[in-house]
């Protein structure tokens, strides 16, 4: 009896540290794989994040230069799509929609950020980098992550820009700009 109890005790023990470590596992590919959520934006920031006039005469917002941590900014577009087959671009956003091919309306966009420029196609079911050019002194890479969340990364000895693509209820991005 008393050697049953040792070899059930033993197995008890030898499972929960086989759990453990497996679950540790699992929570660090999850965490590796998931940044940091990305948090609304409030109205007020909407606001100033979107120009009055057209974005060629908009200046865009100067990053402090003190600063050497990265700072994230955020745009979204909202839902539903616009609707009526709509093919231009909405100067006050940036965006420009077209037929998803299943019905519904894809999203495009060009976002810049210091290192260049990345074409991104936003749909329910894709996030899709189109195009990347990078800037002088850049290299570009990009990671489909999942079917709807890419990556585009500009590297310099100097800089790195990311920007997040993703789909989150809505076509959404985040950029990232570090100086190393």
């Amino acid at each position: 009896m008393h050697r049953t109890l040792g070899s059930v005790g033993a197995w008890l023990v030898a499972t929960s540290l086989a759990v453990l470590v497996a679950w540790l596992g699992v929570q660090s590919v999850r965490f590796a794989a998931v940044p940091d959520r990305v948090t609304p934006m409030s109205a007020d920031e909407a606001r100033k994040s979107i120009p009055l006039s057209s974005p060629s005469t908009a200046p865009a917002p100067q990053p402090d230069s003190s600063s050497t941590t990265p700072s994230p900014t955020a745009s979204e577009v909202p839902t539903p799509f616009p609707t009526g087959g709509a093919t231009g671009a909405d100067p006050n956003e940036g965006w420009t929609a077209e037929p998803d091919g299943l019905g519904g309306t894809a999203l495009l966009r060009t976002i810049e950020v210091k290192g260049g420029s990345a074409r991104l196609r936003f749909a329910k079911h894709e996030v899709k980098v189109l195009r990347t050019d990078p800037r002088k002194g850049f290299t570009a890479s990009f990671n489909s992550q999942s079917a709807t969340r890419a990556v585009v990364t500009f590297t310099s000895p100097e800089r790195t820009s990311k920007i997040l693509a993703f789909w989150d209820t809505g076509a959404k991005t985040q950029v990232t700009e570090t100086p190393k």
